[in-house]
This record gives structure tokens, sequence and C-alpha cells, in this order.
């Protein structure tokens, strides 16, 4: 039986970002660049669980499907709403979209799956929020047979 479930997560997509190594006590130490990525990947998984998963972590292939909705710029509108040379996709500013991607993989690792590893097949997208509608990431994970 394939189980499809879908949800969306509210808040500011982040990306997992480059990391950054130092040295203590001859122990090397890795660390996030983004300093806001640990509330973002606690935010996925905490609507994760809430959503029904983590109660049995899936070991087998997977599907996920992302869109990462983001506002638009104050600059995008003007005096009669969005400006007629607004972009249509959102290609600056947002971070990049593979990056967006791996902080969900990571986020939900140990809570909807085994290891990120899972996942063998991909759709992700950037787009804008419509008027008024919450920034965040829909997310459908599809078990593969």
């Amino acid at each position: 039986m394939m189980r499809n479930h879908k949800f969306f997560v509210v808040g500011k997509p982040e990306t997992q970002g480059s990391m950054r190594g130092f040295v203590v006590n001859n122990r090397a130490i890795l660390t996030s660049t983004n300093k806001r990525l640990k509330s973002w990947r606690f935010n996925v998984a905490e609507t994760a669980l809430a959503n029904g998963w983590g109660h049995e972590l899936i070991d087998g292939p997977v599907r996920l499907d992302l869109d990462f909705r983001v506002r638009r710029p104050l600059a995008h509108y003007g005096k009669g709403g969005l400006k007629a040379n607004a972009p249509k996709h959102p290609h600056t500013h947002v971070g990049d979209l593979d990056k967006l991607i791996r902080a969900i993989g990571d986020a939900l690792t140990d809570v909807v799956w085994t290891d990120d590893r899972r996942i063998v097949d991909m759709l992700a997208r950037k787009s804008y929020a419509e008027h008024n509608a919450s920034e965040g990431v829909y997310i459908i994970i599809t078990e593969l047979e």
C-alpha cells in the first residue's frame, strides 16, 4: 500500500546553508552559517509530527514534492496592485533551491524517514505566496513500493 501524505509548514523557508568548522579540545565541530536554520528545521519536524508522522519511520523509497512559497517584495506592488513588470518567479534573494531542499530532507530524518537517502524521486519549486497567504512549504511525501 502506497501512503501519500500532504501538509503545509508555515514560516519563512530557510536554506541548509554552508557549514563552518572549528576545533575545540582537539575535536572538530561543524555548525551552520544560517542562524535561523535550527528553528526552521524544528518547525518542519513539529508540523510533520502534528500531521501524523513519527510513529513508524519510512525505511524504503519515497517521492518528495516540495513547493516553497515566499512573500513578494513590496517593490513588486504599486498603487494599482501588482506591477505589470513584477517577476513571475522568485529567482533572487530567496535562497538556492537545492539548499532549501537539503534543509527539509534533514529536518524530516528520524521524523518521517530513517535517512534522507530514502528520497529517490523529487519535484521541487519556488513560487510566490498569493497575496496575504502565508509563507512556507507544501510537502507531499509518497511511499513507493
